[in-house]
């Protein structure tokens, strides 16, 4: 099965060069859902969709030019390129064009350089129906695989995925690492629960902006909202919990009115209760598991605020001589062992490194934690842009939520795969919004230029009428 898996990516990745650009991220949304952890034996770096779509889009590079010179999309765009390369340059492991071209494809095609791409190729998209159809499908066959996950308590989809992987590696032992875990998660198609729990929660956020811009019927939204609410619970992540709730009340808080603010607050009690009342024996239970990432309740699993001031007094230990630039790339996978998984790990202090925050200290120093800030601030700093111009809510609100989400959930948990996703869906929305924007305004002008046209003429008839 795991030969099928890898066709089947190969196949999304020639497919780049062929179809469409908007149908270019309905390709990058079905391998982030479907075929995450997915990759070619041979080549696995270099062709993949990512990559694929990366080498596609430079046939277009007059637009990205055109694009870049006149907005602000440039400004990101710079403050990524200029953490490269300071990265590239205080890093010891990086070595050759090899180590450069290695750290070129983690950092800018397979995390943050994949929304320039995907905002461009947006402002191709005539509707989002094709989109919408890939990821009610996705979302979909991800519920399948969660329910037959749960069934069964095993990951079969996973053990698929890793037939090939090492045996001592850290993605080798996703099959069973939650299956007999002391705290039992549901996968579904991720190597990591948690990264199931979170494209859940982008799906949801996703589909309130569909139905908020009257995109997708009712009947569609409450299904995908069921799907999308049984990854979220069945992940077992506590931090998903505490995004849902931050991404939720963003979202609220701009896309809607004060009155139905409070329609939606009331709709939230009323079912928060319900639950409460049919649950009643495991309420109590259920606020322990939550109040444990405050405690250090050792009943429960998982991280707390105990184990990230443990992690956090760990880094600062490792960077007191290198607080400005940190220790370099590549230093907590290949220095301190953790990339041969936990049998090579060297301070298991740092088992799990909790938060994004951290692993940019221990590797970028205060230069780069503050070059990751200026980053998202920038990106926020256009959701608001864009708004300004196109007077587009819906598109404030999922950004920002979605935003807020992917820093409360990388500084909790770590970012994981959630970089891909986040990115795309807000290259996605924001390409969409500048698209329906500028059709509206050639739209205006050609009714301007027909309104003077027919001006022109009945005062050509005035003129001859009066002549007569």
């Amino acid at each position: 099965m795991h030969a099928v898996l890898t066709y089947i990516v190969l196949f999304l990745s020639l497919l780049m060069f062929f179809v469409k650009r908007e149908h270019k991220v309905c390709l990058l949304i079905i391998y982030m859902l479907c075929f995450n952890g997915v990759s070619l034996p041979v080549l696995g770096n270099i062709i993949s969709p990512l990559f694929c779509f990366f080498l596609s889009e430079l046939f277009h590079y007059k637009q990205y030019y055109r694009v870049f010179k006149k907005t602000d999309i440039k400004y990101p765009l710079i403050i990524l390129l200029l953490g490269i390369i300071i990265l590239a340059i205080s890093s010891p492991h990086i070595e050759g064009a090899n180590g450069i071209k290695d750290l070129f494809l983690d950092q800018f095609i397979r995390r943050y350089g994949i929304i320039f791409f995907v905002i461009v190729a947006s402002l191709s998209m005539k509707s989002q129906k094709p989109m919408i159809v890939v990821t009610f499908v996705c979302l979909l066959l991800l519920t399948g695989f969660g329910l037959l996950n749960l069934v069964t308590k095993h990951a079969i989809y996973i053990d698929w995925v890793i037939t090939s992987a090492d045996s001592d590696s850290v993605f080798a032992e996703a099959g069973s690492k939650y299956t007999y875990d002391e705290r039992f998660r549901v996968q579904s198609m991720f190597a990591s629960p948690f990264d199931y729990g979170y494209a859940c929660l982008m799906l949801l956020l996703y589909y309130l902006y569909l139905l908020k811009g009257r995109l997708i019927g009712r009947k569609i939204f409450y299904i995908a909202v069921a799907c999308c609410s049984f990854g979220i619970v069945t992940c077992g992540c506590r931090t998903l919990l505490a995004c849902l709730i931050i991404g939720g009340i963003i979202y609220a808080i701009f896309a809607y009115d004060f009155n139905s603010k409070i329609k939606l607050a009331l709709s939230a009690l009323f079912i928060l209760f319900s639950i409460i009342l049919v649950m009643p024996d495991e309420f109590s239970k259920q606020v322990s598991f939550l109040s444990s990432a405050f405690t250090d309740d050792q009943t429960v699993g998982g991280s707390s605020i105990t184990m990230r001031q443990t992690q956090t007094a760990a880094v600062i230990y490792y960077i007191q001589n290198d607080m400005v630039l940190g220790r370099g790339y590549g230093f907590f996978n290949d220095d301190l062992g953790w990339s041969e998984g936990p049998s090579g790990a060297v301070d298991r202090d740092l088992f799990g490194l909790e938060g994004v925050y951290m692993n940019l200290l221990l590797e970028r120093g205060i230069v780069g934690l503050v070059l990751y800030a200026l980053y998202w601030i920038t990106l926020i700093w256009i959701t608001c842009s864009i708004y300004k111009k196109a007077r587009d809510k819906k598109t404030l609100a999922l950004n920002l939520s979605v935003i807020g989400s992917y820093l409360a959930f990388a500084n909790m948990t770590g970012e994981l795969s959630s970089v891909p996703i986040t990115l795309t869906l807000i290259g996605l929305s924001s390409g969409y919004a500048l698209k329906k924007r500028s059709a509206k305004r050639i739209l205006k002008s050609e009714l301007s230029k027909e309104g003077e046209k027919a001006s022109a003429l009945n005062a050509n008839k005035t003129i001859s009428h009066a002549t007569v």
